[in-house]
């Protein structure tokens, strides 16, 4: 048992109340090196449960008794005394949490150099895994059950009564009335047909969260590239139409808009990336990075189902599964919301009536609709040539957001205006006599000075 092993023990003697503390991390893979040690502490949460006062003598007694005497057990009671007890207990684990990185860290570096370099895909398959190992190295942390997790709560209790909004609103009133708000460290899935808009409404609440409420943000887009990213981005922020930047012609105006609006863009805390690798392993190495460097508090994922994982075996069931429960695990562990967006099965397209999703529908489903937080549908009647809805008003331009699963909220749906052209998501303003108008976007650019980039 080396030295800090030896003061870890001294100090629990003197503090056993520490032992119910700090005793998940205590008993973490890797912090204690001595089997004895770890004898030693077990012992003493036995005589702390039993109500035993516990001092160095009852402690040598109990594991005398259940260990037998030994030469270890009598060389380490002739040398405990207080110069054995750190007077600061948090940093006698931080140092032995220190120790355990350091052993991990060697060990991801010898794997590192012994890596064959014979195959390129696979080395940059390898080199994934252990990036993957050293970012869990790096956000290892000590935790605790202790008091300092009533601040939480303390906090959160203070916010109540400050009339504030707690969490980030979707940007779509209607929405935010039966979805609540976004609250840190929630998996969503977002699902609909191809061409539906699952896209479109995701980059709305991106440009909303990153524009806004200037929270950091990323868009990982395995369906478009980076230019595509931002073509649709501009277009919701200009709303010049779509078509216009794949064909690459512009009125004078719309391109002081379109640069008006990428200043924006630039200016503001949001990350476009379309990774070309599009491995769970690089998504998640992306997403630890990303938090890491920028802070990221809201990532969108488009889509779910173009994630893949490498070398396997089993069904996409199965691969959709795993892809869900991690991204699960990231949102806790990171505390921050994804946004992902999957399709949804053809089983809809043959569905008589108004051809509403249901979570059933979900491609691939596997776990999806168990891991999610929340899961929405977008749903538009016009993409299945339904032009009034069941009490006889015109579909036009109108999108549903059915939210059918909802932790933190009510389930039902959602009236947003689309403009498919764009395409873009607006709230709608539902008068009295059922006639609706659009409600002009957070961003508008419609006083935009012409001379500002000339």
């Amino acid at each position: 048992m080396d030295t800090l092993e030896k003061e870890l023990i001294g100090s629990l003697i003197k503090q056993p109340g520490l032992i119910d503390t700090f005793h998940e991390f205590i008993f973490t893979d890797g912090v204690l090196q001595s089997e004895f040690c770890k004898k030693l502490i077990k012992a003493l949460k036995y005589l702390r449960s039993n109500g035993i006062e516990i001092d160095g003598a009852i402690l040598r007694s109990h594991i005398e008794t259940t260990e037998g005497s030994s030469e270890e057990i009598k060389i380490f009671f002739l040398e405990l005394n207080d110069d054995k007890i750190t007077p600061n207990f948090n940093y006698l684990l931080s140092l032995l949490l220190l120790r355990k990185k350091r052993k991990e860290a060697i060990s991801i570096g010898e794997q590192l150099i012994n890596i064959e370099t014979q195959n390129p895909e696979n080395y940059n398959a390898l080199l994934l895994q252990l990036f993957d190992k050293f970012e869990r190295v790096i956000s290892d942390e000590i935790r605790e059950i202790s008091p300092v997790h009533f601040e939480p709560l303390s906090r959160y209790i203070l916010e109540l009564g400050s009339k504030k909004a707690i969490g980030m609103s979707t940007g779509f009133p209607e929405l935010d009335n039966l979805f609540g708000a976004f609250n840190w460290s929630e998996f969503i899935v977002v699902g609909g047909r191809p061409g539906m808009g699952k896209s479109t409404l995701t980059f709305n609440i991106a440009l909303y969260s990153a524009l806004t409420h200037k929270i950091p943000t990323a868009i990982l887009s395995l369906d478009y590239s980076d230019k595509n990213c931002y073509s649709k981005l501009l277009s919701i922020l200009t709303e010049v139409e779509f078509k216009k930047f794949t064909q690459n012609e512009f009125s004078d105006e719309e391109i002081y808009k379109i640069k008006d609006a990428s200043k924006l863009l630039l200016s503001n805390d949001l990350i476009v990336n379309a990774p070309i690798s599009p491995t769970l392993k690089n998504i998640i190495y992306k997403i630890h990075y990303l938090k890491r460097e920028y802070g990221i508090k809201l990532i969108v994922i488009d889509y779910l189902q173009l994630i893949e994982i490498e070398n396997t075996k089993h069904n996409r069931d199965h691969v959709i599964s795993a892809i869900s429960r991690k991204l699960k695990e990231l949102s806790r562990s990171l505390s921050i919301t994804i946004i992902a967006t999957s399709q949804l099965s053809r089983a809809v397209e043959y569905r008589g009536g108004d051809k509403r999703p249901v979570l059933s529908d979900l491609r691939e489903s596997g776990s999806l609709e168990q891991d999610a937080d929340s899961v929405w549908f977008v749903y538009r009647p016009e993409y299945y040539g339904l032009t009034e809805d069941e009490v006889g008003n015109s579909t036009a331009g109108i999108g549903e957001i059915i939210i059918a699963k909802n932790k933190s909220g009510a389930c039902g749906s959602a009236r947003l205006n689309f403009k498919s052209s764009i395409p873009t998501f607006k709230n709608l303003d539902i008068s009295e006599s059922n006639n609706l108008h659009e409600i002009k976007s957070t961003w508008d650019l419609s006083n935009t000075r012409k001379d500002e980039f000339s």
